[in-house]
């Protein structure tokens, strides 16, 4: 995240009434394990839920795609989620 805004302005603007925000303004995408997402607490949430199912990766921009997901799966595997 970039700058902070309401996600539904980004996401469903005219679902809810409001002007569309500019994603390229408000947040970056950057591969899976590279970003402010703390994998620990995200992790141990889904545990503590119960949640004992898959984890996709998606990716579909920047310059490799396929490279960033094979390195996506290199750091999932560091937390033993398969």
């Amino acid at each position: 995240m970039l700058k902070k805004c309401d996600t539904k302005a980004l996401y469903s603007p005219r679902y809810y009434g409001l002007e569309k925000l500019k994603g390229s303004e408000h947040y970056l995408e950057v591969p899976l394990g590279e970003g402010g997402v703390h994998f620990d607490t995200y992790l141990a949430a889904l545990r503590e839920i119960g949640f004992d199912g898959y984890l996709t990766i998606e990716r579909e921009c920047g310059a490799t795609p396929s490279e960033d997901i094979a390195k996506a799966v290199k750091f999932l595997d560091g937390y033993k989620v398969r």
